[in-house]
């Protein structure tokens, strides 16, 4: 994903719901831990997600948030302002 968008960083949760880390969305470890390693970046920070734990990670954190439509998140599509079908939209959104 790196080599095709123009992401400088993404974070990604390894774990499962069961494991009960604390980077399981809508946690917010991983933000916390992006947040610690580059404090300046908050101004620039964007969430792109597909699920409601997704959007409401975001929302906790008051990060902008971009939902990725899928079959599957119809009815959240209605509550969000940006909607993109992929991440090669993200490109036309926020262009370099």
């Amino acid at each position: 994903l790196l080599r095709i968008l123009p992401f400088n960083i993404i974070y990604v949760c390894p774990h499962q719901s069961n494991d009960l880390c604390r980077c399981r969305k809508p946690k917010a470890g991983m933000i916390e831990d992006f947040r610690s390693k580059y404090p300046d970046s908050v101004r620039n920070e964007l969430f792109i997600g597909d699920q409601y734990t997704d959007m409401q990670c975001a929302k906790n954190v008051g990060i902008p948030f971009i939902l990725r439509a899928r079959s599957y998140n119809k009815a959240l599509s209605i509550q969000k302002n940006h909607v993109i079908s992929n991440l090669y939209n993200f490109q036309v959104l926020y262009p370099q």
